[in-house]
């Protein structure tokens, strides 16, 4: 699908990209790469979700949902890597979206005092874990958010038990500004949720 074909958006996000990963405005056939996805157990748990009371399996309305809800952010990119995808309704896609990432709490007019956001970021494919992925992908939106976009401070909050995530975020300059117990209930226990902040001044290349 060219880029013509992107899903309008009330801002235009740019395309960035360091030949492994691209982060790109959304696509209508990014449902279909996110439906084949699925839904990986210990990728999710890790956002909070442990699937309790839930049917099996990933249905395409949850994928519609998946991208009704990236939709709500105006400033929202598909990670992706230049290489064909799944086969979608004309053929391969053009790239591999691997999962999001987005900017939330921002408009089109960024008041002097108003210049902070929360970063929501997600890897849904368990093969390409462990490969620096999600870090090139905020090594690329941050110089956006933090030069053209002039962001002051990008804020988060992650479950304390994804180690992974908080090692990823503290390496770029995240400081840990609290920890909220007891957030998320999973398979019966709960977990507590740290609260991370970076701002201009510390982001780490």
């Amino acid at each position: 699908m060219a880029d013509a074909d992107a899903i309008p958006a009330p801002m235009i996000v740019p395309t960035l990209g360091d030949g492994v990963v691209i982060l790109r405005p959304l696509r209508l056939d990014d449902v279909v790469a996110r439906l084949a996805l699925g839904r990986d157990p210990e990728i999710h748990r890790l956002m909070g979700w442990d699937g309790s009371g839930a049917p099996a399996g990933y249905t395409q309305a949850d994928a519609d949902l998946w991208m009704a809800d990236q939709l709500k952010f105006p400033y929202s990119w598909a990670i992706a890597l230049p290489e064909p995808g799944v086969k979608g309704p004309d053929g391969p896609l053009p790239d591999r979206m691997i999962g999001s990432v987005r900017l939330g709490g921002l408009n089109d007019a960024l008041a002097p005092g108003l210049r902070t956001a929360s970063l929501g970021i997600g890897l849904l494919d368990p093969g390409v874990l462990d490969r620096g992925l999600g870090m090139r992908a905020m090594r690329l939106l941050f110089p956006y958010a933090f030069g053209p976009l002039g962001l002051h401070r990008i804020g988060l909050r992650v479950l304390a038990i994804n180690t992974r995530a908080v090692h990823c975020y503290e390496k770029l300059g995240f400081q840990i500004e609290g920890r909220e117990r007891q957030t998320y209930s999973l398979l019966g226990q709960w977990h507590d949720s740290l609260v991370m902040g970076l701002l201009a001044q510390e982001y780490r290349v």
